[in-house]
């Protein structure tokens, strides 16, 4: 049977404006959906749990036996607007009767805070009269020293050997006086005292 090239016996092919269907892939893409769901972090209430007199907060149920009550967290603000509109401009006026401080140049007042600092270390951290500190900073009320000071061991031969440490220590200075308190703290935290 021959075809001609003007018509023909041949049915016209069927074309479709949608793409063929593939299961698989299909499939794939609402497996990887799911997953993503189940994965997701959902909003969990934080429970405040009470039991003999403690208290611990956790996003599960609280155990038999305790005190359970929901936290409401609030929402943060939408806009925590500018910090700075909020403070006065003009500085805090002084009593007239009080007298005016000395001024002390930026280096002396470090130099005598480092000093004081010192003084305190020596006292109470049993630190030599002749270490010194060899660097001092300052940020806010928080002076800091490397001391330098003298050591005398033992090493490993038994042969007794000379040396100085250099150990950063930190004091609390407010208003131009060491804060013992503080500087205590600082001084537990570096290991300088017990």
């Amino acid at each position: 049977m021959a075809h001609s090239s003007t018509g023909g016996s041949r049915p016209a092919k069927r074309t479709s404006l949608k793409p063929p269907r593939n299961k698989t892939a299909l499939l794939k893409s609402l497996l990887w959906i799911a997953a993503a769901v189940g994965l997701a972090p959902d909003a969990q209430a934080v429970m405040k749990c009470l039991a003999d007199g403690k208290t611990w907060y956790q996003d599960a149920p609280c155990p038999q036996g305790t005190t359970a009550r929901p936290m409401q967290l609030d929402p943060p603000p939408a806009s925590p607007g500018p910090l700075r509109a909020a403070m006065p401009t003009e500085p805090a006026t002084k009593p007239a009767s009080a007298p005016a401080p000395q001024a002390l140049s930026p280096s002396s007042m470090l130099e005598e805070e480092a000093r004081m600092c010192l003084d305190w270390y020596q006292k109470n951290a049993g630190l030599p009269p002749d270490a010194t500190y060899l660097s001092a900073t300052k940020d806010r009320r928080v002076v800091t020293l490397v001391i330098a000071a003298p050591v005398s061991m033992t090493n490993h031969t038994g042969a007794r050997v000379q040396g100085t440490t250099q150990t950063p220590a930190s004091c609390e200075i407010n208003g131009g006086k060491l804060d013992d308190g503080w500087t205590r703290t600082h001084a537990r935290r570096g290991n300088w005292i017990q």
